[in-house]
């Protein structure tokens, strides 16, 4: 119930943000909150059974325990409905922006710094007013939407790779994205988290003798990254014609036919929620 009624009033923001009432950004993070509480307050509960025996059944307390773990995790569900509701309202604020990546605007202004600076605003109201976990979270889940983001802008309307400029302007990006998660995340640990966004801009600035080379590197990592995308990037260079983009795509493809058994078993990456 809890879920309809953030999905409901989400809907009436993005769609009429003129006719909806201020406010429904507190009250997700109010309600969000609550869960919270709720959760760790079943959890106290279950570890008071636990220490001090209150339950002797063996049976009567493993339904009980069973009984809680569902209910934390019901608590626990709608949280993270409510923080991803939060983040569709930041990221529906930047939408304009990103539909800027890369196309001609991005070479005389800066949309990259325009969402940077938004998100910032949004954070500042959401670590004020969240529990401190669901904020950890919520960064962590606004990382890699900026990441997929990213990635997709790359296939912008409009975009193209122009060169030798892009190549700074990407790097640029990078790092305005990299600098405002700094404040919120230990540095070391985000450089494993930007690993894909580099490699594929990377792969985006190759030279033809370095594009495959760039692009079997990033394949052996990132195992479900899509043919497609690779085709789109190189689709958007301006120092590439028809006949250069098959020089590079044809062995490129044939390693795509290539399948690993082994990618089978290996878990999704990001690249699995890039636009197909």
């Amino acid at each position: 119930r809890w879920k309809d009624l953030i999905s409901a009033e989400m809907k009436k923001q993005i769609e009429s943000p003129s006719t909806t009432p201020p406010g429904l950004a507190e009250y997700i993070m109010a309600a969000t909150n609550d869960q919270i509480k709720c959760a760790e307050y079943a959890d106290a509960v279950l570890q008071r059974m636990e220490t001090e025996n209150l339950i002797k059944d063996r049976k009567s307390f493993e339904s009980a325990r069973d009984l809680l773990n569902v209910t934390m995790d019901d608590f626990f569900d709608v949280a993270t409905h409510g923080a991803n509701a939060l983040l569709d309202l930041a990221f529906n604020d930047v939408k304009e922006p990103f539909s800027k990546l890369h196309t001609s605007t991005w070479y005389e202004e800066d949309p990259m710094g325009l969402i940077v600076a938004t998100l910032r605003d949004y954070n500042d109201d959401f670590k004020v007013h969240l529990n401190d976990y669901m904020f950890n979270k919520l960064i962590d889940w606004m990382l890699e939407r900026l990441m997929i983001a990213q990635m997709d802008a790359l296939r912008n309307r409009g975009a193209r790779l122009k060169f030798p400029a892009c190549t700074d302007r990407l790097e640029q990006d990078r790092a305005a994205v990299f600098n405002f998660f700094a404040d919120y995340k230990n540095p070391k640990a985000l450089e494993d988290d930007f690993d894909a966004i580099e490699q594929l801009h990377k792969f985006s600035c190759s030279t033809k003798r370095t594009a495959y080379i760039n692009f079997y590197s990033m394949k052996r990592i990132y195992h479900d990254l899509p043919i497609s995308l690779v085709d789109d990037i190189l689709g958007r260079r301006d120092d590439m014609d028809r006949s250069s983009i098959k020089e590079v795509m044809d062995p490129i493809k044939e390693k795509f036919k290539d399948k690993d058994p082994i990618d089978a078993t290996r878990l999704p990456t990001i690249f699995s929620k890039v636009k197909q």
